[in-house]
């Protein structure tokens, strides 16, 4: 019985971990499709953090960002 119940409690608390994302907004120019002098494809890596959310997974935003 002790068992069956530490499993569903160790469940419950991984489902709850894996339940959120973190998203993060940054105040930089998007480089995606074309290459600058001296950059490279993606995000730039000196551009400044604006602000970070973090999302569960029963919120509307957690499937449609």
């Amino acid at each position: 019985m002790k068992t069956l119940i530490s499993s569903i409690c160790l469940l419950a608390f991984a489902t709850l971990l894996g339940g959120c994302v973190t998203r993060t907004y940054v105040d930089a120019p998007q480089h995606r499709g074309e290459v600058p002098d001296k950059k490279k494809f993606g995000s730039d890596p000196e551009a400044k953090v604006k602000g970070t959310k973090r999302v569960w997974v029963w919120q509307d935003e957690f499937r449609n960002p």
